[in-house]
């Protein structure tokens, strides 16, 4: 079970991985706010996202993800850490690591905290094996 609902989180994470390695330029093009992990809300931002951290930011405006989060959320405009935690099935550590101010090592651009992000996934993926194995 456990095993499972870290597989999906680990399956989204690579979607925001994708997503991270592509969006700077997209951003540059609209002449937007590029990728800026110490920002802990975007106010300003093309998407106005409101969220904690970029990649974060970048994830809920994915329109099936934000549908699916607005439905479990009351209010869309905060929200918080509990529900990145829920979505990738994170413990708040592991939050930290990739969605603080801090995170994903102090990415400077959005393809550093996408490479990041997919070395994460696949350290957890190590784990969960780790432990079924032995």
């Amino acid at each position: 079970m456990i095993q499972t609902s870290i597989a999906l989180g680990n399956k989204r994470l690579l979607k925001l991985a994708d997503l991270l390695f592509t969006v700077d330029a997209i951003h540059r093009k609209k002449r937007e706010p590029t990728y800026k992990q110490t920002l802990y809300a975007h106010h300003k931002c093309g998407n106005n996202c409101d969220t904690p951290a970029c990649a974060w930011g970048h994830y809920i405006t994915i329109p099936s993800v934000s549908r699916r989060l607005k439905q479990s959320i009351k209010d869309y405009e905060t929200i918080s850490w509990y529900a990145a935690q829920n979505e990738f099935v994170m413990t708040f550590v592991e939050c930290s690591e990739i969605f603080a101010s801090w995170g994903c090592n102090y990415a400077n651009t959005a393809k550093e905290a996408a490479k990041y992000i997919r070395q994460f996934v696949k350290a957890r993926q190590a784990k969960i094996k780790a432990l079924t194995t032995s």
